[in-house]
């Protein structure tokens, strides 16, 4: 499933839609048509993902591989929009904590990293791991504004995304995947003169709204090996 979070001008409250080719499909209007509980918030959806996936497979296999706007039941209720003509937020509003985030984290990127500072740079033995405050999600469309009075050393990497559904603690390498709810695609943006200056990750990586996320989320069941996704 492709989901997203989106606005109207006539719901401006951001809430959860499911994309398929061109059309969101509003799942609280499509869900109370046909007596469903369906979740109107991502992290809603997250919590309860096992009913609320069986709720959402529910709306898709009443439109049976056509398209929304062809299901009457979605239709009539002014349950379809067209993706064009919806604002699409960042699909998680407001994460739980942070974004937590894992520095030079494959090989490539260690020789480039090494290659900027004209230093050798092999991957480190242990994950190197910093966050990005929850002050920083930003919506995939929205300004970044650069403030030469904070910072004059923007950077950017895309980033691939791992939204976590079902909890745990000390999490087997074998079972980690099975963890995962979807995948999203992340926009890390950087001031890379407050990172030197300060010597640790956090500032820099925190600016307002430097974390764009979305459009969307793809559930882990139609990503068959994260490891060969093209970004």
């Amino acid at each position: 499933m492709k989901l997203v979070t989106f606005s109207t001008s006539s719901l401006p409250k951001p809430h959860l839609g499911l994309l398929q080719n061109d059309e969101v499909l509003d799942v609280d209007l499509a869900g109370r048509a046909l007596n469903l509980m369906v979740p109107d918030q991502m992290l809603t959806l997250i919590e309860q993902q096992e009913q609320g996936l069986q709720a959402l497979q529910a709306l898709l296999t009443k439109a049976d591989g056509r398209p929304f706007s062809r299901v009457k039941t979605f239709s009539d209720v002014g349950a379809v929009h067209q993706v064009q003509e919806v604002k699409l937020h960042a699909p998680i509003l407001q994460p739980r904590k942070n974004v937590f985030c894992m520095a030079v984290n494959y090989a490539e990127h260690a020789k480039e990293t090494g290659s900027i500072r004209g230093q050798a740079t092999t991957p480190p033995d242990a994950p190197m791991m910093f966050t990005k405050a929850t002050t920083t999600i930003n919506s995939p469309d929205e300004p970044f504004v650069i403030d030469p009075t904070v910072s004059t050393q923007i950077d950017w990497e895309v980033e691939l995304g791992i939204i976590i559904g079902r909890g745990g603690k000390q999490i087997s390498e074998a079972d980690a995947l099975t963890h995962i709810f979807g995948y999203t695609v992340i926009n890390d943006i950087t001031a890379r003169d407050l990172q030197a200056r300060h010597k640790q990750f956090f500032l820099g990586k925190s600016l307002d709204r430097s974390c764009p996320i979305g459009p969307l989320i793809v559930t882990a069941d139609e990503i068959a090996d994260p490891q060969h996704l093209a970004l």
